[in-house]
């Protein structure tokens, strides 16, 4: 139940906005929010986060509508569409996309569609009784397999849209705010973007390259220790590129054309 009025200054997606909410005089449980943004979106949605969520379709660069909102409190305030995902107030930004996946029903970073490469997360089966050099080969695999799960003989199987990045890019912001940043290769590349993510034997590292101000490639890649363990599953796809890291040497990379997806090397 607000009580008084709430301003958010809304950024992300390469735009700005902005949100006031305010309590609905002789009615606590509900709230009128006017939305402005710096572009016209295309099916999106606003997010008003508190203890529950409001929401409401943006169609328009300005929108006014009155909502049901039972909070005392705003955490903050998310705008999410195909292409864009903005962000305002004093909540952390996983925590409100987390709430938002809770109450649509979803889990936190969904498999993106079909054609689009598949980003989850999942364990090898190492035997225990291998040495520790060939766990190590064992878990690689493992991800390699992980990252060319949409692979055939040819490569990345062929995306048939007209925007590989934003096909993809509703969970690519999702990374880059759920996951840590893995600055030797944020050093390494320049205007690039890369992040850490963990899984039960290991880890591989999501990249996004830029010309200027224009995403150019999406990469995907796993560690190496030596440079000389090319994963067999990504043999002929991937490409090497070493770090100043004390625990790796490099990584074994798959570079996508923003564009059409194309595996480039």
């Amino acid at each position: 139940m607000l009580t008084k009025k709430e301003i958010f200054v809304l950024t992300g997606s390469g735009h700005k906005g902005s949100v006031k909410i305010s309590p609905v005089d002789g009615n606590k449980n509900r709230v009128i929010i006017e939305c402005n943004l710096d572009f016209r979106p295309n099916n999106a949605t606003l997010y008003i986060i508190g203890d529950e969520i409001a929401k409401t379709p943006l169609n328009d660069s300005k929108t006014t509508a009155e909502l049901p909102f039972v909070s005392n409190s705003v955490q903050g305030c998310v705008v999410r569409s195909s292409a864009q995902t903005m962000f305002g107030g004093r909540g952390d930004k996983a925590e409100m996309l987390a709430k938002i996946s809770a109450e649509s029903g979803q889990k936190p970073a969904q498999k993106p569609k079909q054609n689009t490469v598949d980003f989850k997360p999942k364990a090898a089966e190492i035997d225990n009784n291998k040495d520790n050099e060939a766990s190590k080969k064992s878990e690689m695999s493992s991800l390699a397999k992980l990252l060319s799960a949409t692979s055939n003989d040819s490569g990345i199987l062929k995306y048939n849209g007209s925007n590989f990045y934003l096909a993809i890019k509703p969970q690519l912001d999702e990374m880059f705010v759920c996951y840590k940043q893995e600055n030797a290769l944020n050093k390494a590349v320049e205007n690039s973007s890369w992040v850490h993510i963990d899984t039960e034997d290991g880890y591989y590292v999501v990249g996004l390259i830029k010309n200027d101000d224009t995403p150019a490639y999406i990469c995907y890649g796993v560690p190496s220790k030596d440079g000389n363990d090319v994963p067999p599953e990504l043999k002929n796809v991937c490409v090497w590129l070493p770090v100043e890291d004390k625990d790796v040497k490099g990584y074994w990379v798959i570079y996508q054309s923003a564009v059409d997806g194309d595996i480039v090397k």
